[in-house]
Order: structure tokens, then sequence, then C-alpha cells
């Protein structure tokens, strides 16, 4: 049932839009229908968490590489999504549909025993402990 309510609502959003015909619209699969790197009139759903090689997810507007480390899941994945949050050509829409990402969809797209080493990760990561010192010397 969700399912095909899900799928009732993108085509009345699609034939709202009228860039494509019924035809056209049925005979393309749901894979299809993904963006790596939506634009500014795209209508965006969902953020869809993924894991992949790096050459792969070249054209992904947001990503973040993972090579072997020691954090745990939930640590990469938070701090994913705030490197994510951060992102200079983010709109509102996709920030807030990557906030609203269930944990346990990100938690299940990641591999144990990884850190994250993305460019600029250290000085994001540097920036939040400065933050964190600075809360607690204003608490006291």
């Amino acid at each position: 049932k969700k399912r095909k309510k899900e799928k009732e609502e993108v085509q009345a959003l699609q034939a709202q839009e009228q860039f494509l015909d019924q035809a056209m619209l049925e005979s393309m699969s749901e894979i299809d229908k993904l963006c790596s790197n939506p634009k500014a009139d795209d209508i965006l759903l969902y953020a869809i968490p993924v894991c992949g090689p790096h050459a792969s997810l070249q054209n992904f507007k947001y990503k973040v590489k993972l090579t072997p480390g020691k954090m745990k899941r939930g640590r990469m994945a938070h701090a994913s999504v705030n490197m994510m949050m951060n992102h200079p050509e983010g709109t509102s829409r996709e920030k807030d549909l990557i906030k609203f990402t269930p944990d346990n969809d990100l938690f299940a797209n990641l591999i144990s025993n990884a850190k994250i080493s993305t460019p600029g990760m250290k000085k994001f990561m540097e920036n939040k402990k400065q933050k964190g010192k600075q809360n607690a010397i204003a608490k006291k």
C-alpha cells in the first residue's frame, strides 16, 4: 500500500510538472528516477544514502571518502551528515532531506572499521572540538 501511494505521489508531481508523458513515465525504472547531482529546479522527495567505490561516486554532489580506520559507525554517520550540512552549494531542501534521513539507513550503508578522509574533515573536527570546549567553559 505504502509503495503504491508513493508511486502515485511521484506520478502526480511529475504530471504536475508536465515534463514526462505517461508512456515514458511507465517505462522508467525506479533507478532512472534517482539523481546524484540535483539541480535547483529538481523536485526532491528523499535522500538515499549509498556506499560504493569512490571512483563510481565522483559525480555525486554529497559524498565522503571512507578509508580503513577505527571510527564507529554512529560517529561516522553523524560526522558525515554534519559535513554535508556545511556543504557550500547545498540548498535548504537538500540539507533538510539529509538531516532527516533515518539513522538506521545511515548505519546500514556504512562499512565497519573505517574513518572519514574527506578534504577539510580535520579542520571541521577541530572546529567542532573548539566549539565544544567553548560551550563547556560558558556553562561554568
